[in-house]
């Protein structure tokens, strides 16, 4: 919503009222007088027939509670606008509960200073509560044409519970903060000498879609802080390890990256080439002369496991020789264990990606011949 035509109004109707403001407000001191005086209020000889009230009673100094009550807006600096409120720059006035019938309720612009200023000195009280029954409407709306902050939440002193500058309670979304400028642009920002925010949901703490728009922040070519968190178009999450344009970045977590390292109790046998050893299932004899073969662990490992730390041993080999272990289907130019004795037998730890049937590939070097033991000691997922 184009905040300008609402503003010019309110500017129009404060310029109107101005030359009223000022009658008003000698009015009202006027009126408290008349109300506190001795001359009028109990006890005098002249007013002993009325009973002492004759503030009340002569209709010469009845007191208009409509006309006082927007006397003493007025001189607050505050003009009644179709039952809504403008306020202006003026100190703050007693505390008072405004009902508005239009589109917004209570609004506040600030020419030099602040738009809406609420404090409160009660525990548990708000200094500013916005409350709408219309569906789709917000209880409260801040927004800044110079650049600076929208909506702040600022709390002193101490108490037995936790002090929160914005609190937001929703069946919903309890707060949105978005951020249309890129790089160091803010929606929501906290800060506290403990935590500068905290996220509870029945769902998930802390919601960050995948930005449909927004490209790995590496590639990007905006201003970015240290300790910025992004969700980036494809889902992955990144931390900025150190400030600049676009900064340092860290993939701490997404569709590409390895997950968790999880130790199995004991290991698994998953291979073994050898006839008559477990398991049995698998396909036996040595491996020789380049040959491949697919080594499955879907038995032993969940869905969506990305890869494998495996123990390669080979056995009964041939003079010199070398086995790589790797994801298929093509081999990349590996080697995981290497050999340059006859029936050697020799073991090396590996970890391998696997494909989304949880197999990998293993292959024996040309002119060479060996078999070969496999054991799976963990997973990343």
């Amino acid at each position: 919503m184009d905040a300008t035509p609402m503003l010019d109004q309110v500017e129009a109707r404060l310029a109107a009222h101005e030359a009223e403001g000022a009658r008003l407000r000698a009015e009202v001191a006027a009126l408290q007088t008349s109300v506190t005086s001795p001359e009028r209020v109990g006890g005098s000889t002249d007013d002993a027939h009325d009973g002492g009230d004759t503030a009340r009673s002569r209709p010469d100094h009845q007191v208009d509670r409509r006309r006082l009550l927007r006397g003493a807006a007025a001189a607050a600096g505050v003009a009644v606008v179709g039952g809504a409120i403008a306020v202006g720059p003026a100190s703050p006035a007693a505390a008072a509960t405004v009902a508005g019938s239009g589109n917004p309720g209570v609004r506040g612009d600030g020419t030099g200073g602040d738009g809406v200023q609420g404090n409160t000195n009660q525990a548990g009280a708000s200094g500013v509560y916005g409350n709408t029954t219309t569906a789709g409407a917000v209880g409260i709306t801040g927004r800044h044409l110079a650049g600076g902050t929208a909506i702040e939440g600022i709390v002193s002193g101490s108490g037995t519970n936790p002090s929160v500058g914005v609190r937001g309670v929703a069946p919903g979304y309890g707060v949105i903060g978005q951020s249309t400028v890129p790089g160091d642009s803010i929606g929501v920002y906290g800060q506290g000498g403990g935590v500068g925010g905290g996220f509870v949901g029945t769902v998930a703490n802390l919601l960050l879609p995948a930005n449909a728009a927004a490209a790995p922040p590496p590639s990007q070519t905006t201003q970015h802080g240290q300790g910025m968190v992004i969700a980036d178009k494809d889902g992955a999450l990144w931390w900025c390890t150190a400030s600049g344009v676009p900064g340092t970045w860290r993939e701490i977590a997404g569709p590409t990256t390895a997950g968790t390292l999880h130790l199995l109790t004991s290991t698994a046998r998953v291979y073994d080439s050898r006839p008559g050893k477990q398991p049995l299932t698998v396909v036996k004899g040595q491996l020789s002369n380049g040959e491949e073969r697919t080594i499955s662990c879907a038995t032993w490992l969940p869905v969506r496991t990305t890869g494998v730390l495996v123990n390669l041993t080979v056995t009964e080999t041939s003079p010199t020789g070398w086995l790589a272990a790797y994801p298929g289907p093509t081999w990349p130019g590996n080697s995981s264990i290497n050999w340059a004795a006859e029936n050697t037998t020799i073991a090396n730890s590996a970890t391998v990606a696997v494909a989304s049937d949880r197999t990998f590939e293993v292959k024996c070097s040309a002119a060479s011949y060996t078999h070969i033991v496999v054991d799976l000691v963990g997973y990343y997922r």
